[in-house]
């Protein structure tokens, strides 16, 4: 089962009623353990719900999503069409999905 984006958003902020994730980054490295897996969990909960609208706009794009690392933190995000030998077997297993 594919969660939505904004129920991943929802998720996301039960997880951190205290809203940690708006904290600068000296902030961050103070809080205690138990806080600091609050603040994890919202992030990647965040992290996930974005993932996943991008998923969906590539899919309704008929387009590829293609993400590359650039570092331990960061990622370059591109749409792309899809090569046109394996578009209609990718676009009809995923619609039908």
């Amino acid at each position: 089962m594919m969660m939505t984006p904004e129920r991943l958003e929802e998720l996301a902020a039960m997880s951190d009623p205290d809203k940690l994730w708006q904290l600068d980054i000296n902030e961050r490295k103070a809080l205690p353990p138990e806080k600091k897996a609050q603040l994890e969990i919202s992030i990647a909960l965040r992290r996930y719900a974005v993932h996943q609208q991008r998923l969906s706009i590539a899919l309704k794009s008929k387009q590829s999503l293609l993400i590359t690392p650039m570092s331990k933190n960061s990622q370059a995000v591109k749409f792309v069409d899809i090569p046109a030998d394996t578009r209609p077997k990718l676009l009809s297993e995923a619609l039908s999905a």
